[in-house]
């Protein structure tokens, strides 16, 4: 008991199965410490599954905090011990909501409440939004992570005027009406240093993602915005129909621009557009892009998570993507790599393409094999396989977007030494080239990361 006065945090990074996680002996604990010691803690649970098939803790706290009295007609009621449930509410400085009678029931003043998570799905229509103002002036932190959430967000009455980081998270389906930024009026953008906007739509003749950034960017406040630091532009779920991705490559071929002029102090760029299959119609002008990028002063680190789904294959050239990528550099070096990557892919095809290196030799090359061009053509079955493995590899390291808690997920982990030769063949034919074009106006970037190479 002594010790848990010291604990800040604690985070649950697990995936359930079909033997699912139970943390209910550890949500008993918490339960019981907080009889005894209110003391503010950060708990998320990164384990999406176990929050939709079991509880959250604040569902736990709400529901094990009550006392059952026999009714005259013998059936078992319960009946909250309601100071009791709030008190150790209080106790988390981040709450989960899953439905909206958990919004309902969060105690209109809490001091400790620093981060929000709305994850609420299923028709929130039938439950009843009540009618009160939610004064949370300790709020760093709101994510709104489906679009329902966003809905029961703009249909309250929540007051958070110290909001730091903002998460907004909407699908204009066929259904809903689409987003505007004028229903966000509740917050105060000149605090805000994050913004993570994951947006999208199924609509054939549809401009509303466009309509949200240009309304975005001419905010009336000329002070709106201007502590912005990290921002995040998603395509929600990678949604690939062909007029959503008109709309994203409108915003980075026409709109990057003004975004950035209106965020003058953003040192962090997140990007992921389309994980699925490019769409020929579509091409991004890297030129222009990089160009954009010169507004932004104090940019530090560049991140493309879709860079080789999307990015590249849809990049004005007169190449193809195997040549820029693979075969432009004739040095020794890269000639020794491009022999290396069609020997492995021979072997790969060899053992069914299941992808195990393990007991694979690369063949000793001989001295004149560094001066062998021989290219690496995709057009090989194998060749392609194994590029889209590794491919695939190297996006790994990075996490992809959380459905919960995603701003509080550190995005990549670097792993040097994972096909190692090869990301060195990607820098030297394309990858260098595409960097210095951004770092040559950007003497502050330090990293980035395109697909999983960061240079």
């Amino acid at each position: 008991m002594s010790n848990f006065q010291y604990i800040k945090s604690i985070h649950i990074h697990c995936k359930s199965n079909f033997s699912s996680f139970n943390y209910d002996s550890l949500y008993t604990k918490l339960n019981q410490y907080w009889s005894y010691l209110n003391h503010p803690i950060e708990f998320i649970n990164f384990d999406v599954e176990n929050i939709r098939q079991k509880q959250s803790l604040d569902q736990f706290l709400s529901n094990n905090n009550c006392t059952n009295i026999m009714e005259e007609n013998d059936e078992v009621g319960g009946v909250c011990d309601i100071h009791s449930s709030v008190s150790k509410l209080c106790n988390l400085s981040n709450l989960s909501i899953l439905k909206v009678q958990e919004l309902n029931q969060i105690p209109c003043h809490n001091p400790n409440l620093k981060n929000l998570n709305l994850f609420i799905e299923g028709n929130f229509m039938d439950e009843y939004i009540k009618d009160r103002v939610l004064n949370l002036e300790q709020l760093e932190i709101l994510q709104l992570n489906t679009t329902l959430s966003t809905k029961v967000f703009v249909n309250s009455n929540i007051n958070c005027p110290n909001l730091e980081k903002l998460s907004i998270c909407y699908c204009h389906s066929l259904r809903e009406s689409p987003l505007t930024f004028s229903q966000f009026a509740a917050i105060d953008f000149g605090k805000l240093i994050e913004l993570e906007l994951k947006l999208n739509c199924f609509h054939r003749d549809c401009d509303c993602i466009n309509q949200f950034y240009n309304d975005l960017t001419k905010a009336q406040h000329a002070n709106e915005f201007n502590n912005l630091q990290k921002l995040s532009i998603i395509n929600y779920k990678s949604k690939n129909s062909s007029n959503n991705l008109c709309q994203y490559n409108y915003v980075i071929n026409c709109q990057l621009e003004s975004i950035f002029r209106k965020f003058p102090k953003l040192d962090y760029l997140y990007f992921n557009l389309n994980e699925f299959t490019k769409n020929d119609q579509f091409k991004i002008n890297w030129a222009k892009f990089a160009e954009s990028l010169q507004i932004l002063k104090n940019l530090k680190t560049l991140i493309i998570y879709d860079f080789f789904n999307y990015w590249l294959p849809s990049m004005k050239s007169n190449q193809a993507t195997s040549e820029i990528l693979l075969n432009n550099c004739k040095c020794v070096e890269c000639n020794q790599r491009r022999s290396a990557f069609n020997s492995m892919a021979e072997y790969d095809a060899a053992n069914n393409y299941v992808h195990n290196f393990k007991n694979y030799t690369e063949p000793e090359l001989s001295a004149e094999s560094g001066n062998e061009y021989q290219p690496i053509l995709l057009n090989k079955k194998c060749n392609a396989k194994l590029l889209w493995f590794i491919f695939s590899q190297l996006q790994s390291q990075q996490f992809k977007q959380s459905p919960i808690y995603s701003m509080n997920l550190s995005y990549f982990r670097e792993d040097k030494e994972l096909f190692s030769q090869f990301q060195e063949l990607f820098k030297h034919n394309c990858l260098n080239n595409l960097c210095n074009d951004i770092k040559i106006g950007n003497n502050n970037t330090k990293t980035i990361n395109l697909g999983g190479i960061v240079n």
